[in-house]
């Protein structure tokens, strides 16, 4: 072989092995941006679901106090219409009709008299110098021993002045575990928080009194960093932080509850997402010699042993029954769920096809938000980056029952800023919604007659914006003092209570029952066809008021009397104006019934 020759083949053996390290170090620098996109996709899906559960758990806190005080409101309004000077004897039996079910609250009267016996300076002493001014309050926290709770009260008033209050306590257990916990952490540590960054209320006694950074160093928060948290939180009403936590990464977020500057603040950690910063040395100093092949070998499938442990991450994850990760592709139309939706949701497969097809049913979904989950697909393409949506929407369970989740995603793009998939998590939020319905409907009731309460007018319009015929009846007893003044409150009481079942069993499926205060009623009736039913509709209830009789107690019936007006509606109106007519109407009626 000549020297030319050799000198050609050492040439093309340096070449391609100038190649293939070239090739191997973009291969390992691929795997490594690879690895870096995956862990800030994961560090950012982790602080926005801890946000996301931060606010939705402030605004549960606040709707436990609004109800409270729509709660309180009607209590007072029970009292007051009594028109009786406010006593223990007769109060305490009244409001255990507020009290009746299954209540997490507790309403008692007390009067100011024992109000007044509070500390000076204690926070039972500022509550009842503010309810000598008729306010209402929400009061900061109070301690009894081991017992930690704010008292929601209303003033109750007797010929203008204010007589005593109603009040409730609201444990501040119950108020800081409103919502509900992302299972993406492995622990989350909750507390009350005032604007100056001061705990109020926390899982242990130990924690009042603490600012946010000292409680925040307990779980692993710097004091540098704890000095751009205080900044953080001081000048945002709500936000997230993330913190380098030990080994790991920590988050904290915060929301308002809009009331007494207090918000919900939530510290907890994941496992750290960092790749080793000296990768990349290692790999430029292993390449001076042949042998660093080997090396880059080596590292490419050290890189791909980390992209499988970011796999398992997910599978992790994907293993917490209560919280499920799905995929949709855009250009395939398909979507995919982690295997425990599998063990969850009636699937019988984890892939969906053609998803956004108008023919296909996918009776995982409820037949009412399909349409919402299509539409939310299709938005995919109008997403920005960083862009998190967030939706409920009911799935089939297993069990053939719907349970409501909470659907949090966000788009991923390509090269050309198109988005190619949306990654998001499924959250069971059953518990939280029957809660929130059962809060609702204590303060949407009327204690004592069971009907609606004056929020059934807010029914009664947003069903007024939906049909195009219907009847409005205004409804009076008559002469109601004289049934209390002649046979006693009890039986005026009884004697209400069975108007309002008369109208709450009139046309049931179509039809709204409210009391408007007093022995004022409202009834709505709706669905009907022809000027012809709703003619009959009015017949009905004169013969219910010619025919109806009221059962006082055991030994005791009398006529239940009452007059009514009523206006007829067959185009858009609004609730105002249809009662000013029923309410003349009533007001003739009542009048020619007397003479």
């Amino acid at each position: 072989m000549s020297a030319q020759k050799k000198k050609h083949i050492t040439h093309l053996a340096l070449l391609m092995t100038g190649c293939g390290v070239f090739l191997l170090i973009m291969a390992v620098g691929s795997l490594i941006v690879r690895c870096r996109t995956l862990e800030m996709r994961l560090d950012e899906m982790l602080l926005e679901s801890l946000a996301s559960h931060t606010q939705a758990n402030g605004e549960s806190a606040q709707q436990l106090i609004d109800d409270t005080q729509m709660l309180l409101e009607d209590a007072v309004l029970l009292l007051e219409e009594d028109g009786r000077l406010p006593d223990k004897s007769w109060t305490d039996p009244l409001l255990k009709a507020v009290n009746l079910g299954d209540r997490k609250l507790e309403i008692h009267y007390l009067t100011m008299e024992e109000l007044s016996d509070a500390e000076p300076g204690s926070e039972e002493h500022r509550v009842f110098r503010q309810l000598q001014e008729g306010e209402s309050v929400v009061s900061g926290s109070v301690s009894r021993g081991e017992e930690f709770y704010f008292l929601v009260a209303r003033a109750v008033k007797w010929n203008g002045e204010v007589a005593g209050t109603v009040q409730t306590k609201v444990n501040a257990g119950l108020l800081s575990q409103q919502g509900h916990d992302s299972a993406l952490f492995h622990n989350i540590n909750r507390v009350i928080a005032g604007e100056n960054g001061r705990v109020v209320c926390g899982s242990t006694p130990q924690t009042m009194g603490l600012s946010l950074v000292e409680l925040g160093m307990n779980d692993g928060l710097s004091a540098k960093d704890g000095e751009r948290f205080a900044a953080a939180y001081l000048d945002n009403e709500s936000g997230s932080f993330r913190y380098t936590a030990g080994a790991g990464r920590g988050y904290a977020a915060w929301a308002p509850i809009n009331y007494n500057g207090w918000r919900v603040v939530q510290f907890s950690s994941s496992p750290d997402l960092r790749v080793a910063q000296d990768t990349m040395v290692q790999t430029a100093i292993m390449l001076v010699s042949i042998a660093v092949c080997a090396v880059l070998s080596a590292l490419i499938w050290r890189q791909r042993a980390r992209l499988a442990a970011e796999k398992l991450r997910y599978s992790t994850l994907s293993e917490f029954k209560d919280t499920l990760i799905f995929e949709y592709d855009c250009r395939e139309d398909s979507m995919e769920f982690t295997s425990n939706a599998l063990d969850t949701l009636d699937l019988d497969t984890a892939r969906l096809e053609d998803v956004t097809d108008m023919k296909n049913t996918f009776p995982v979904f409820h037949p009412g938000d399909i349409e919402n989950v299509r539409r939310a697909l299709w938005g995919a393409e109008h997403m920005v980056p960083d862009q998190v949506e967030h939706d409920r929407i009911r799935m089939k369970k297993r069990d053939g029952n719907y349970s409501w989740y909470r659907s949090q995603y966000k788009a991923v793009f390509n090269a050309e800023g198109k988005a190619i998939k949306l990654i998001g998590t499924l959250t069971d939020i059953s518990a939280q919604i029957d809660r929130e319905i059962e809060l609702r409907n204590q303060a949407q009731q009327d204690p004592l007659t069971g009907v609606y309460n004056r929020a059934g007018v807010k029914l009664i319009n947003a069903r007024l914006e939906q049909i195009s015929r219907g009847i409005l009846f205004m409804l009076d007893l008559d002469d109601f003092k004289s049934v209390n003044d002649t046979y006693g409150h009890k039986e005026g009481d009884a004697y209400l209570t069975q108007l309002a079942s008369l109208l709450g069993t009139f046309a049931p499926g179509h039809s709204i029952a409210a009391r408007l205060g007093g022995d004022e009623f409202v009834l709505f009736l709706y669905q009907y066809q022809t000027k012809t039913a709703l003619s009959g509709a009015v017949i009905a209830l004169e013969d219910l008021q010619n025919s109806s009789r009221a059962r006082l107690n055991d030994d005791l019936e009398v006529p239940l009397s009452f007059s009514f007006g009523y206006c007829l509606t067959e185009g858009h109106a609004d609730y105002h104006t249809l009662l000013k007519e029923a309410d003349e109407k009533m007001y003739k009626n009542k009048k020619s019934r007397k003479s």
